[in-house]
């Protein structure tokens, strides 16, 4: 079975219960604050919360027939099945989160609630609706900001013992182009504008050129050789590109400018300076190791500035990376979750469960790790509290 149904079908499974937990919830909530009849009422609540949820069916029933290929590739079952699904579970988990936290309220005020039963029951049925309708809201315009806009986040590298020539060195880090159907075109060259902004010194791209197969290969490759940096333009490779075709997607790379680094090290001459890169391929097929690590890490040619940059930023490769002593790591692979939910103390998303390193920067002893949101999109065609971006680095001497 494709991957793509497995974990459409698993995210289905998984998230039924919640579906009716909030349907159960809404359902009783409109009944109380409306005078509409209960067989209208179960269905909106079945369009609102049940509805979306026939998409992981589809699939995997295209896929029993011999069909997958076309459903997933289908506008009208995209339109019809796929941006339902996955809107719908944006809603049914953002929805029920808020009814979670009314619960332990209600739960925590049980004994008030007690004694003013029938008053608590019409206010929290009130406050529900409101929530959904609030909630609706607010998810609409995040997913659809979220998944057409473009930010720049722009962050300050202190290194200790920065050679002055490299005072104010500026590194573009891209990621995750996935060029596909979904992310091409304009699109595509507005975030190569956004990296070519204010002319870096160096543009990194994290890996994942393409989404699958090797349709959109040359075509995403030649638009990556638009990307311009004064010392040169470097990448790794990511899983996608190992899902495709690794070789071809290097060649195609290297024959549009782009210098592509598989578990090596280069050097990068400014002024009397020297920056060294070293790029690791970790993906599910080809995954890294320690020893590799120990080894590339060991027989670098050490710069004033040294950089490691890997498609996949697993936990126990970042915090090999800081203590092999490099200064900053630079990875993609997540999209910042593409589809997140913050919670106190933990961001609730698929990659929370792969890497600690999920979006953004962190601080590892004298190593700064950088997780780039990436540009295109894999399963979901949206994004969620979790734009796409480019990660502009400005290198500074360490107070």
């Amino acid at each position: 079975m494709p991957w793509q149904v497995e974990m459409v079908v698993m995210i289905g499974a998984l998230g039924a219960p919640i579906q009716w937990y909030v349907a159960h919830r809404l359902y009783g909530a409109l009944k109380s604050v409306t005078n509409t009849r209960q067989g209208s009422i179960r269905t909106a609540t079945f369009l609102v919360v049940f509805y979306p949820a026939l998409y992981p069916l589809v699939l995997l029933g295209s896929f029993l027939s011999g069909t997958s290929g076309l459903s997933q590739s289908s506008t009208l079952v995209d339109d019809v099945f796929k941006y339902p699904f996955w809107v719908g579970t944006v809603f049914a988990v953002q929805f029920g989160l808020a009814l979670f936290a009314l619960d332990a309220t209600r739960l925590v005020l049980f004994p008030l609630y007690r004694k003013r039963r029938e008053g608590w029951s019409r206010a929290t049925a009130r406050v529900t609706v409101s929530l959904a309708i609030l909630t609706m809201i607010y998810c609409g315009i995040r997913i659809r900001t979220d998944t057409s806009g473009l930010r720049t986040e722009r962050i300050v590298a202190r290194v200790a013992g920065l050679a002055p020539e490299l005072k104010g060195f500026r590194i573009a880090q891209i990621s995750d182009v996935h060029v596909d159907r979904y992310t091409n075109g304009a699109k595509l060259q507005a975030y190569i504008d956004r990296a070519n902004a204010g002319a870096p010194d160096i543009i990194v791209f994290c890996g994942d050129l393409i989404s699958s197969g090797t349709g959109y290969i040359e075509q995403a490759a030649k638009a990556m050789g638009g990307l311009k940096a004064r010392y040169g333009v470097y990448a790794c490779l990511g899983d996608h590109d190992y899902f495709s075709d690794p070789e071809m997607v290097t060649q195609s790379l290297q024959a549009n400018g782009l210098t592509v680094l598989r578990d090596t090290s280069t050097t990068i001459d400014v002024g009397s300076a020297r920056i060294c890169l070293t790029g690791v391929t970790n993906v599910y097929r080809k995954a890294a190791y320690p020893s590799q690590i120990d080894r590339l890490a060991a027989s670098r040619p050490h710069g004033q500035l040294d950089i490691f940059i890997a498609h996949q930023p697993s936990t126990w490769l970042v915090q090999s990376v800081a203590g092999a002593g490099y200064d900053l790591f630079l990875g993609g692979h997540t999209h910042g979750g593409q589809v997140t939910f913050p919670l106190p103390g933990f961001l609730l998303t698929g990659s929370s469960f792969e890497t600690r390193y999920v979006t953004g920067t962190f601080r590892l002893g004298s190593t700064l790790a950088s997780v780039n949101n990436g540009l295109g999109m894999t399963l979901a065609p949206i994004r969620y509290q979790a734009p796409a971006e480019v990660t502009v680095i400005s290198v500074e001497a360490a107070n």
